[in-house]
């Protein structure tokens, strides 16, 4: 990457600020958005890949923004034609969209300035669409706190945390 990634987040995040203005969806956002593609790198062969450097950004931009588990997207794709148009997604099958090991497997292959670009751009582009009301809180991850961290803990992790004490 000859760019400097947050040179290159801010330049999809100030985009996303113009689109956020007109926009009500944040696919609709995400959809419009100008992402610089020469300036990622992707080590996945290119030609051997099922899809796109850019379409697979999108997609990954909507999982980090939304807070969802890879999982959750994927099953999302193979449902939502609406998502899979906003990501540029050449698919009429809905049973072709990407799996969850595709998005695990893309994003294992971006580069460390790419994944840096990707990181700034899903915060960024959350606080310009949560300040424009095209995102709401409701749908934005929290962090939990130690005690709902503790509350989450299944009953087996408890039990084999506390056989090593």
């Amino acid at each position: 990457m000859t760019s400097d990634p947050s040179a290159v987040a801010q330049s999809i995040i100030v985009h996303a600020e113009t689109l956020c203005e007109r926009e009500d969806h944040l696919w609709d956002v995400i959809r419009q958005l100008s992402i610089p593609v020469d300036d990622l790198e992707d080590a996945r062969d290119q030609n051997k890949a099922d899809f796109e450097t850019d379409e697979m950004f999108r997609t990954l931009l909507f999982k980090g923004i939304r807070g969802i588990s890879q999982n959750e997207l994927a099953q999302q794709l193979g449902r939502k034609q609406t998502l899979v148009k906003s990501f540029h997604f050449d698919i009429t099958d809905l049973e072709k969209t990407p799996t969850q090991q595709q998005l695990s497997y893309t994003h294992a292959q971006f580069s460390d300035d790419t994944q840096e670009v990707l990181n700034r751009t899903v915060a960024g582009v959350r606080q310009v669409a949560l300040d424009n009301n095209v995102l709401t809180e409701a749908l934005v991850p929290s962090v939990p706190t130690e005690t709902e961290e503790e509350k989450s803990q299944s009953t087996s992790e408890y039990k084999k945390e506390n056989a090593l004490l």
